[in-house]
């Protein structure tokens, strides 16, 4: 048997006559510095679909919950409504007072608005998501971008309420997205749109819980 010289980078061993195969080193993995952010169950191996669904009635009670703080930004209106003693709307939009309300109860809510989407992005989670211990996901475990979580999951189900409300349809839009809760995965049809599922965060270690991140 000829002697055969390895290539460069590879060794071959050859000991009492019997040959062992050569080793070639493995390429080591490159990090792609545009791939979209993983939650931390699945840096840590773990993952996250794994987790229990949210269940149906807690995610009703996290939109109540996030609908209710909504509701509270308007109070500076409300307030400032009162104070004119409830006047017919057009005698009062010519008010100073009740147009400073408005304009304070608009910007509680836009300031409010951009919390929520903040908190999407970082957790996976809506101040009522937050207390209830839920978060939003990617199908594969993963946690969503600013793209999935805010622009197919919110912005484009928006989109289509509103063209839906155009031709009187979005109440049918509405019941059907709430209806398919009770399907297998609990994925109503905006988490449909968006590949996205909703877990009980409660269930994670400590130590992997997503923290806030502005």
């Amino acid at each position: 048997m000829l002697p055969v010289r390895a290539p460069q980078g590879v060794r071959s061993v050859v000991r009492a006559g019997v040959d062992v195969q050569p080793t070639v080193p493995q390429p080591q993995p490159t990090l792609d510095p545009y791939a979209a952010p993983e939650s931390r169950l699945v840096q840590a191996g773990v993952d996250a679909v794994a987790l229990p669904y949210a269940r149906p009635g807690v995610r009703l009670a996290a939109r109540i919950l996030d609908n209710l703080l909504y509701a509270l930004t308007s109070l500076p209106a409300i307030v400032a409504w009162g104070a004119l003693g409830f006047p017919d709307p057009e005698t009062a939009i010519g008010s100073p007072v009740f147009l400073g309300g408005v304009m304070l109860a608009v910007l509680l809510s836009l300031g409010l608005l951009g919390l929520t989407i903040s908190m999407w992005v970082s957790t996976g989670q809506s101040p009522g998501k937050r207390a209830l211990g839920i978060r939003i996901v990617r199908e594969d475990g993963a946690q969503g971008d600013a793209l999935i979580l805010v622009g197919r999951r919110w912005a484009l189900f928006t989109g289509l309420r509103i063209a839906l409300a155009c031709l009187g349809l979005n109440s049918i839009l509405d019941l059907v997205d709430a209806l398919m809760i009770f399907t297998g995965r609990h994925q109503t049809l905006h988490d449909r749109m968006a590949g996205t599922v909703v877990v009980d965060a409660s269930w994670e270690p400590p130590e992997l819980r997503m923290p806030l991140d502005f």
